[in-house]
């Protein structure tokens, strides 16, 4: 791929090391150097696409890229892929033995015996590498809140090894491409800039699902216009529009951009305008969590309000919650409940003073704390979010993406309840001598 120079070899090297030291994975490096002859060094990595690099005051910060370990010697990551070989083994031991069974850190450190930093770097180096699951994985010294599931995909995977040149490969073949098309394309000649300037390189910062989080984007394409208003009137005077093609640097994978801005954003003061941005695919900003004891229709109904949620359908994913709340009464058998007051708690009363009970959506949420399925303080609780999908398909209004980011979290604590929680309960039991 890149040929390296010793120095730029030995700088990588020197980072591996110093990263190595702390509670990370080798997902993303950093390092810092207030030698100014290593500056010109870094530089040239940046050159080639291996890293990111930011001044501050007399120190250079350094982010290699995560495809940096290609180019190590074997001495360093030697350890680390024997780690990801033990580790594969033991997820497909375990997947085999539960195929729904979430994973946690402690438990692959039972199984392999590595130690927890261990664990944590080889499970990030094998899904770097792209091995087939869902999880999560954060860099702390409390791992409690890591686990990995894999799929049945990882019987297809033979070692460590035919993962990491699969990836390769495919870095290779992306590269080469890449080279290809550049070498192809015709010049374009831009207004005002003369046909013998060098191309400059654009780099913008985009939402990247496989990185997570706002990452370093290279611009392969771009096609921009400007847009006067016909009506003279009209609240916004032009617009300027943008549609690019771009490349995480980060994971190389390749995404659409749609950028607007209009005179409303060219503010006094403003000096960055922000504008309008749309990313495809869609960025997943919440992951759907994979309820899998959960019947299907009850699970589709939820992976689809927060698929509304993450495409910014702020109606819909109200209504879908809505749906959902009445999906899991019926399944429940909760066909009406005895109505309490929202603020008191106490039975409400009729026009003849008697408690009454009914067959609303109301109704049947109080039933599920009637039936003990839910704490009266839950069904108050979910009854707060069920005025979101009422003023969504009756008054048309939108609720805010923080109000239904809260629903989604009762409904997934209420999930969880309903039809995780039973399984897991009765696996303890059973493993209970």
């Amino acid at each position: 791929m890149y040929q390296l120079t010793d120095a730029e070899r030995d700088l990588l090297a020197e980072i591996w090391k110093q990263a190595d030291e702390m509670w990370v994975g080798p997902k993303y490096r950093q390092f810092c150097a207030d030698h100014s002859e290593q500056v010109e060094t870094i530089r040239q990595l940046q050159a080639k696409e291996l890293a990111i690099n930011t001044a501050i005051s007399n120190e250079m910060r350094l982010v290699v890229k995560s495809e940096g370990f290609f180019y190590l010697p074997a001495e360093l990551t030697s350890s680390h892929i024997s780690w990801a070989e033990k580790l594969l083994n033991a997820l497909r031991t375990l997947h085999k033995k539960n195929p729904d069974a979430r994973f946690k850190i402690l438990d692959l450190c039972g199984e392999t015996g590595l130690d927890k930093g261990q664990v944590f770097r080889g499970l990030t180096l094998l899904s770097r590498m792209g091995l087939p699951h869902s999880g999560v994985l954060k860099p702390s010294k409390d791992v409690s809140e890591s686990w990995i599931q894999p799929t049945e995909d990882i019987f297809t995977i033979k070692s460590f090894t035919q993962l990491h040149d699969r990836r390769k490969r495919e870095h290779e073949d992306r590269a080469a491409q890449l080279q290809r098309i550049q070498a192809n394309a015709p010049p374009i000649q831009l207004p005002g800039i003369p046909s013998s300037a060098p191309p400059q390189k654009r780099v913008i910062l985009a939402e990247c699902d496989r990185c997570g989080g706002k990452r370093n984007h290279s611009v392969l394409a771009e096609l921009k216009e400007h847009q006067e208003a016909d009506d003279p009137e009209s609240d916004i005077a032009f617009a300027d529009l943008e549609w690019q093609i771009i490349r995480c640097s980060g994971c190389n994978e390749t995404r659409f951009r749609e950028h607007i801005l209009t005179s409303k954003d060219y503010l006094p003061g403003v000096d960055s305008p922000q504008g309008v941005e749309k990313l495809f695919p869609i960025p997943q900003k919440r992951k759907p969590v994979p309820f899998a004891g959960a019947p299907d229709q009850i699970h589709d109904l939820y992976t689809q309000a927060v698929s509304a949620f993450n495409e910014d359908m702020r109606h819909l994913c109200a209504a879908g919650l809505r749906a959902l709340v009445e999906a899991i009464c019926a399944e429940r058998g909760i066909m009406d409940g005895k109505v309490l007051d929202d603020q008191t708690l106490s039975p409400k009363l009729n026009k003849r003073g008697d408690e009454y009970r009914s067959d609303s959506l109301e109704g049947r949420i109080w039933g599920l704390a009637e039936k003990g399925l839910l704490t009266t303080a839950e069904a108050a609780m979910l009854h707060k979010h069920r005025y979101l999908g009422n003023d969504a398909l009756h008054q048309a209004l939108a609720p805010t993406r923080e109000s239904l980011e809260g629903a989604l979290d009762v409904i997934e604590h209420m999930l969880e309840k309903f039809y995780e929680l039973p399984s897991k309960a009765a696996k303890i039991k059973r493993a209970t001598p």
